[in-house]
């Protein structure tokens, strides 16, 4: 407990330093502004180099730090439904249901989609719940990956650039209330310590609230969050061809988990905000690291990538009520660890006047272990055990682009991986014997080609073609798994897609879409079974195979300077063409939403030199949503609005999110273990509105 009472202190001390900061320092001069009457223009990394977004041959969706501020997104699932075809749902802050075009979101150890923060892999899920903190833009990225960003990224990517430390000082404090007894309170200063040499950037953020679903038993919030996080950035020129930007962050979070209400079977409407857990399920880690990214310009458009990392989880408790009836029937202690260490380095240069190529290597090496006690009745210890895991991986990618005419740009990449990987049981509870300790080996290489191809019609039109290979790690289940299903073989997808991108009215409107097939084989399935106890577990086994096809489109539109206008509507047919559960065979992949409609628009009022009042309003739809075979929820709507003032560096606005309050679930199950003919069901979060205050200097 002492670390994390000292990452609170850091995280409380930074917020401190900056709202100090804030009133000691001088204002900042402003920029000169953009173009007011057309759309601005988004740079994207999608590629690892900087480029349009509009010449990219990949279906990408971004949104700015400055829309994750306006808007309150607190992480990736509070902007989950207005990305098209981005499909997310967590139970507890240490596992992810996450996908693009309905692949990989159900099954598998690992998500199908990885989230990448400043070119470094998150490695494990809890980084999909941690706090969003001072970000420059959010990229996501559709379609396979793993040519340029490796292993599990089945269905596509999320990659996160942090605001960049600079020459001005600078920062910001933010404060927020709300109602769920919601509170947060974030900070950011930005400042130069050596003129056009050395800078430094701190960023800390606190936020807690209760959440909308009641603990019955404990007459508690059974969907509390508390969390605090901090990251510090420091930018070194050295000479002006080479650039060294270190990074450090911390993050503690102490979150409710799997709320979860028993409900009749089939009842897809109920969406109780009650739950009878005994005990409460909690998830109580912090987690830490830091990278060192190096930038070496040989020539203009020739330079050396180096980008080394560290990161760590520790887990100080996690508890589990896995029965979800009053009585304390089975109760669930895993303690994950993991430990990770990662080097990437490549090589780019122009290929002839109209090309670039890219040569590069990875490796890494990641420690996890569990520790992992199932009890009964809250006494009796059914199982006691200790599961490390060790995991070594080396790739090797390439990837290169030219143009054979000035309006025909081809790419072809490639990437080939290595993993060996070894699971350890040791049952506590049980004597040493020849399966005492059992040690289960892995071992997978696989190549992931990429080709593209793109026509520009003109420098604003363009339409392109991509055919790419998707690859998800194998792995490992848990200690109360039979020995015949204690791994589990990769998952790959073959994906196929046809794009255009165009930008019209001299820059006040763009329209982008994008049709896509995606063949799954070998899919990593969830599945329920009698464990080395006697009592029902959860295993991860192949032999699933689905079917994706549809379309995305996004719409941005500035018709007058003051109002900005976005739309998105994507379509995810996702069928389930084999499975071990024959059930399910022909029925919708669950926890993919077929539709995905959202529109959202801004106006801003000029109320003098330094003075502006804006309205927002944002409308996001989806559905229906499968839930198993036969069992889905109809299209749902949710609609938020934000008013707010801006004098000076002052700021303050008024937000509201599903403001008609509609009822959806979030998760439901079929399987309620214990209760014959009923289900699970965990609500998604009702009606929530507060105030932001925020200055800026």
């Amino acid at each position: 407990m002492r670390n994390k009472r000292y990452g609170s202190r850091v995280c409380i001390g930074l917020l401190g330093a900056a709202w100090g900061t804030a009133f000691l320092a001088p204002p900042a001069q402003a920029a000169e502004p953009p173009r007011a009457d057309v759309l601005d223009e988004i740079i994207v990394t999608a590629q690892k180099r900087e480029e349009r977004l509009q010449d990219v041959p990949v279906s990408i969706s971004v949104i700015s730090g400055e829309s994750v501020e306006r808007l309150g997104f607190r992480n990736i699932l509070d902007m989950a439904i207005h990305v098209p075809s981005l499909h997310f749902r967590t139970d507890h802050s240490q596992r992810a249901f996450i996908s693009f075009r309905g692949i990989g979101g159900v099954g598998g150890s690992g998500p199908g989609v990885s989230i990448f923060v400043d070119g470094v892999s998150q490695p494990t899920a809890v980084f999909f719940s941690a706090p969003l903190l001072d970000v420059e833009r959010i990229e996501f990225l559709k379609g396979p990956q793993g040519t340029l960003y490796g292993r599990n990224t089945l269905s596509g990517a999320i990659n996160v650039i942090s605001r960049a430390p600079g020459n001005e000082l600078t920062g910001s404090v933010e404060a927020t209330a709300g109602n769920a007894d919601t509170y947060g309170m974030r900070a950011s200063l930005n400042a130069p310590l050596v003129d056009d040499r050395l800078f430094l950037r701190l960023a800390a953020a606190h936020e807690e609230t209760d959440g909308f679903i009641e603990n019955l038993l404990t007459r508690h919030s059974a969907a509390f969050r508390d969390v605090s996080t901090a990251r510090a950035s420091l930018r070194y020129l050295p000479s002006d061809a080479l650039r060294l930007d270190f990074s450090g962050y911390y993050s503690e979070q102490r979150n409710a988990g799997n709320p979860y209400s028993i409900v009749p079977v089939d009842a897809i409407d109920a969406v109780p905000r009650t739950v009878t857990l005994n005990p409460q399920s909690v998830t109580d880690f912090y987690i830490f690291g830091g990278s060192l990214r190096a930038a070496w310009e040989l020539a203009p458009d020739r330079r050396i990538v180096s980008i080394s990392s560290y990161d760590r989880q520790l887990t100080n408790a996690a508890t589990f009520d896995v029965d979800y009836t009053p009585a304390p029937v089975f109760r669930f202690d895993p303690l994950p660890f993991s430990r990770t260490v990662a080097q990437e380095l490549r090589y780019e240069a122009p290929l002839g006047s109209s090309g670039q190529w890219m040569l590069g290597a990875y490796y890494t090496k990641v420690h996890s272990d569990s520790r992992q006690e199932l009890l009964l009745n809250n006494t009796f210890l059914a199982q006691k055990s200790v599961n490390p895991t060790e995991l070594e991986n080396r790739a090797a990618f390439a990837n290169v682009s030219f143009r054979p005419t000035p309006k025909l740009e081809v790419s072809a990449g490639a990437r080939y991986d290595s993993t060996e990987r070894t699971s350890t049981t040791i049952r506590l509870d049980l004597p040493p014997s020849a399966t005492n300790p059992l040690v289960v080996p892995g071992k997978e290489s696989l190549w992931q080609p990429k080709v593209s191809a793109s026509y520009f019609f003109t420098p604003d039109v363009m339409a392109y073609a991509t055919v790419a290979r998707g690859y998800r790690l194998g792995g490992f289940n848990g200690a109360l798994a039979p020995p015949a299903l204690r791994s589990y073989d990769p998952e790959t997808t073959w994906n196929y897609e046809l794009g255009a991108k165009t930008m019209l009215a001299d820059g006040r409107l763009s329209l982008n879409v994008a049709a896509f097939l995606i063949e799954n084989a070998d899919t990593q399935v969830n599945d329920i079974i009698t464990g080395t106890t006697g009592a029902p577990t959860n295993v991860i086994r192949n032999g699933g195979e689905v079917r994706a096809r549809g379309f995305e489109l996004e719409l941005a539109a500035r018709p007058i300077p003051a109002l900005q206008l976005n739309a998105a509507a994507s379509l995810n047919d996702v069928v389930v063409q084999a499975n071990p559960d024959p059930t399910l065979v022909g029925t919708r992949q669950a926890l993919v939403d077929r539709w995905h409609f959202s529109l959202a628009g801004q106006y801003e009022w000029a109320l003098g030199a330094q003075s502006a009042l804006f309205i927002a309003g944002d409308y996001a739809g989806f559905g229906p949503t499968g839930f198993g075979a036969n069992v889905r929820q109809e299209y749902k709507s949710l609609v938020g609005a934000q008013v707010g003032m801006r004098w000076g560096a002052f700021g303050a606005e008024v937000y509201g999110k599903n403001l008609l309050d509609e009822d959806y679930v979030h998760i439901y199950s079929q399987v309620a273990l214990l209760v014959p003919n009923s289900a699970l069901s965990f609500a998604g979060d009702a009606r929530s509105y507060g105030l932001r205050l925020r200055y800026d200097f």
